[in-house]
């Protein structure tokens, strides 16, 4: 039988095409061996049974072919929820989670929300623990998504939580109202390259045509044609996008925020008949670790 140390050692060797092939070797066998990293650091001579080790060697070939941590071991560690993935949604991002915090700082206290491309539920979750009073609506048009994130509020125990199939406004009725709308939309430009690890994502959930911003344009007219009334609607893009969003806004109020590393990621929208917010939002407290596309 393999011991610990011998086991790191080979894991090592073999992952050395990644950037950090010791501390994913320690991840994974932590995830074979359903140990932490203390016990595996401290005990080097353990011996690991033939079923642990096959799992090992299982999870070595998949991180090798860059296969995402996440995917590998059905979890993701997220502002303050441990969440279920799979290869049908999206890994959420740090930069999401600045989002959220973005969020906390300039809406008092919305009664109703609206998650479009909730994905694993993230977003809906982290509105729930803040604003357990209000009700949440959170679309998506993967029906597979969409059981993910239901099992991600049933952990929770998140009640507040309505999860719909919709491709974007379509399912929602005409002259709706909500005091807050959230589209984390797919916003990659198509010919954009990409990461192997990345790759391994789903694709409906990161391309949006040539520009990246064919989801957004088809979210604005939705929001025309059927009349959906909101106080703010949030978006996430690329920094280089920040002027097309101006004109795809170009009759709405429209304010910018960054991320931790001071690029534009954000946007907050209003009607026309709302005051934009004169404070600066606080960044959450925590250093960023940005998943590049490239």
């Amino acid at each position: 039988m393999l011991r610990i140390k011998t086991a790191l050692r080979y894991a090592r060797r073999f992952l050395s095409n990644l950037d950090q092939p010791a501390l994913e070797a320690e991840i994974l066998l932590c995830y074979a061996l359903e140990r932490d990293r203390f016990f595996i650091k401290t005990n080097p001579a353990h011996k690991i049974n033939d079923l642990n080790t096959l799992k090992f060697l299982y999870v070595l070939v998949q991180r090798r072919f860059h296969i995402p941590v996440a995917y590998i071991t059905g979890h993701k560690a997220w502002s303050d929820f441990d969440l279920k993935v799979n290869k049908h949604v999206l890994i959420p991002r740090d930069e999401t989670e600045i989002l959220c915090h973005h969020i906390l700082d300039t809406q008092p206290s919305p009664t109703s929300i609206l998650d479009i491309g909730t994905g694993s539920g993230c977003i809906s979750l982290f509105m729930a623990k803040h604003f357990p009073a209000s009700k949440i609506t959170a679309f998506d048009i993967s029906h597979k998504a969409l059981k993910t994130a239901q099992k991600n509020a049933n952990t929770y125990n998140f009640s507040n939580i309505k999860f719909q199939y919709s491709d974007l406004l379509k399912t929602c009725p005409q002259e709706s109202h909500y005091d807050l709308i959230i589209a984390n939309l797919p916003y990659v430009p198509e010919k954009l390259p990409i990461s192997s690890e990345v790759s391994k994502e789903p694709s409906l959930a990161l391309f949006s045509g040539s520009d990246g911003l064919n989801h957004i344009r088809r979210l604005k007219d939705q929001l025309t044609s059927k009349k959906i009334a909101f106080q703010q609607l949030w978006l996430e893009f690329l920094p280089q996008q920040e002027s097309s969003i101006k004109k795809i806004f170009e009759n709405y109020k429209i304010q910018f925020f960054p991320d931790l590393e001071n690029k534009i990621f954000f946007a907050l929208i209003y009607s026309s008949s709302h005051t934009l917010p004169q404070r600066s939002p606080q960044k959450p407290q925590q250093e960023s670790q940005k998943s590049s596309l490239k």
